[in-house]
């Protein structure tokens, strides 16, 4: 099916994106939705199907991709180092640099830095103060890492095994701080 949006996940998600603005679009034409309010929801679906993608992929890496790489030889570890570790690990960076843009986008419309915030403030800087520090663990502590792991031929075997460990253990903690950082956006939000 050449030309199918379905070829492809970027056209998936693409077409699925033209259906949120035209159904926004006809919303804000027919007065029912204000294009500021519009714009608002745009940004809070980024945000939150970023932190759906982000928090998938930290399930995915610490229950599918380190048990797989667990079980498997050692041809089969470098296939899937090769194809699909660097996949996941780029759009694991772009899910976390997207959620984190639009909460701070969201907290600034919203006067989280300049009002006085509601009762359930507590709750989003918590979460907001969790997702920094998981933010900080992709760029500052996994990704340095990562290229050590993908890159190896520069690496002796200690650091690519501290490499390896560092990753784990990094991701590790980000999948144990997912669980209390969506508890406290969820809060915030139905507080």
């Amino acid at each position: 099916m050449p030309g199918n949006i379905l070829n492809t996940a970027g056209g998936a998600v693409a077409a699925g994106a033209l259906v949120v603005l035209v159904l926004l679009g006809v919303a804000v034409g027919s007065g029912q939705l204000d294009a500021v309010v519009a714009g608002g929801i745009v940004v809070r679906s980024l945000h939150v199907v970023a932190a759906m993608v982000w928090v998938g992929l930290i399930f995915f890496v610490n229950v599918i991709q380190f048990a797989a790489l667990d079980e498997a030889v050692a041809a089969d570890k470098a296939v899937v180092i090769r194809t699909i570790v660097p996949r996941a690990a780029r759009s694991f960076r772009m899910a976390a640099n997207v959620t984190v843009l639009t909460g701070i986008l969201l907290l600034l419309a919203l006067g989280y830095f300049t009002q006085r915030p509601p009762q359930t403030a507590i709750w989003v800087w918590l979460g907001t103060a969790g997702g920094l520090a998981m933010l900080g663990f992709v760029h500052g502590k996994i990704s340095p890492a990562l290229r050590v792991v993908l890159d190896p031929s520069g690496a002796d075997p200690v650091r690519l095994a501290a490499a390896r460990q560092t990753v784990r253990t990094y991701a590790r903690i980000n999948l144990v701080l997912a669980w209390p950082v969506t508890l406290a956006m969820i809060a915030a939000a139905h507080g």
